[in-house]
């Protein structure tokens, strides 16, 4: 019998079933996952990114839902206190408030908050709870510096942070982004001084008249070691008269030789 003939299934075929194609990873069904090009996102937008202490600066927000349609949207940003405070836009209630600019969604009971630590919080939703698409602006944040330095306005992400909620209650994927502010020290006013006025600082002081001016302190006027015009010109002429005279003393040794 030709050996080759032989059928031992040592090694057993496998081959993939149809059902296989249909199954779901272990860990459960992906929620919230979108094409690329069809992430939501939630924009920070700054007037400025460069101001000075005291100025006030301000940072838009914008949701762009893009053909999704959610019914709550939930944004928490944070700051730094240190650097950087929150301009109340309702003085009379109690607490600070940002600016909400949505005509659509509401804001109900405390969901517009800002924390004493730096975080600010924005929650609101539709009054009857049907979805939406969101594609605007939806809130102003003014903030005035407060010290130099670099501070960062950043968007919380996470089940605790920023979330845009469709209609079965499942926040949909979206994007986020950050603004970081260059905060430099107040510009002080200069003064010009003029005939007749006078100046002091820490280095020393100085006054000025309509016929003469006088120095003090520290940092003194550099003195004049220049030649006085008058003593030039003498040495100048001098100068001359000895080459004449050098002149005419050759030209009589040179005709005492010849002779």
């Amino acid at each position: 019998m030709d050996w080759r003939e032989l059928n031992l299934n040592l090694i057993p075929q496998v081959g993939a079933t149809g059902g296989d194609a249909n199954l779901q990873p272990t860990f459960g069904n992906l929620i919230g996952i979108t094409s690329q090009g069809s992430t939501s996102s939630i924009v920070l937008t700054a007037s400025n990114t460069s101001t000075q202490v005291g100025q006030q600066i301000s940072v838009d927000v914008e949701i762009k839902t893009n053909s999704f349609t959610i019914n709550e949207y939930r944004i928490v940003v944070d700051f730094d206190p240190t650097k950087l405070q929150v301009v109340d836009a309702a003085p009379s209630t109690a607490g600070t408030q940002i600016t909400f600019l949505d005509t659509v969604f509401q804001v109900t009971g405390t969901n517009n908050t800002v924390s004493p630590a730096g975080r600010i919080t924005l929650i609101a939703k539709t009054p009857g709870g049907n979805a939406l698409q969101v594609n605007r602006k939806v809130a102003k944040i003014t903030f005035q510096a407060q010290n130099p330095g670099v501070s960062n306005i950043q968007t919380v992400t996470g089940a605790t942070g920023s979330q845009l909620i469709n209609q079965n209650g499942v926040a949909i994927a979206s994007s986020v982004n950050n603004v970081s502010i260059n905060i430099g020290n107040q510009v002080s006013s200069s003064s010009t001084n003029t005939a007749g006025s006078s100046s002091s600082g820490g280095a020393g002081s100085s006054s000025s008249g309509g016929g003469g001016s006088s120095s003090s302190g520290g940092v003194g006027q550099i003195p004049d070691t220049a030649l006085p015009d008058d003593v030039v010109a003498v040495v100048t002429v001098l100068l001359g008269m000895g080459l004449v005279v050098l002149g005419l003393r050759l030209r009589k040794a040179r005709r005492d030789f010849l002779s």
